[in-house]
């Protein structure tokens, strides 16, 4: 065999380790996007995740502070539509429960929670469920359907 010939078989054995070495390096760059992908979509229910949490602190927040506040009392009184001021308690109390069970099982939703911890709160919801409607507070529809599917 010839330099040229040698030349020749090397050149083709160069290319088929090349064509695998390129085949290799397209499924590892898929793996990549598809990791990512689900990275960036766990990413995503975190965010919402916290948005949702921060939104029922401040509902939770703004329920306790009318309650506590001695000098806040009749105007918390006034916007719970409660008669007297254990009425207005007892109606913040009924809002911050809903609101945290609420929270609890949106973060169900998003699979942040597993199924171990749902338990409880799907058994507070049964269990309250026709208080708050009683107290006229406004049930939210994650909250309804749980009621709906579990009483």
């Amino acid at each position: 065999m010839d330099i040229v010939q040698m030349t020749e078989v090397m050149g083709n054995v160069g290319e088929f380790v090349g064509s695998f070495a390129v085949l290799a390096t397209l499924i590892y760059l898929s793996l990549q996007v598809r990791h990512s992908k689900a990275l960036m979509e766990e990413n995503r229910k975190i965010a919402l995740s916290q948005v949702y949490q921060a939104r029922a602190a401040l509902t939770v927040g703004m329920a306790s502070q009318g309650i506590d506040s001695p000098n806040q009392q009749k105007l918390a009184m006034k916007y719970f539509g409660a008669p007297d001021e254990e009425s207005a308690r007892e109606r913040s109390f009924h809002i911050r429960l809903m609101t945290a069970a609420d929270n609890v099982l949106f973060q169900y939703e998003l699979g942040l929670i597993d199924d171990t911890l749902i338990g409880g709160t799907r058994n507070l919801v049964v269990q309250q469920y026709p208080n708050w409607i009683e107290s006229g507070i406004n049930v939210t529809p994650r909250v309804e359907s749980c009621y709906e599917a579990f009483k």
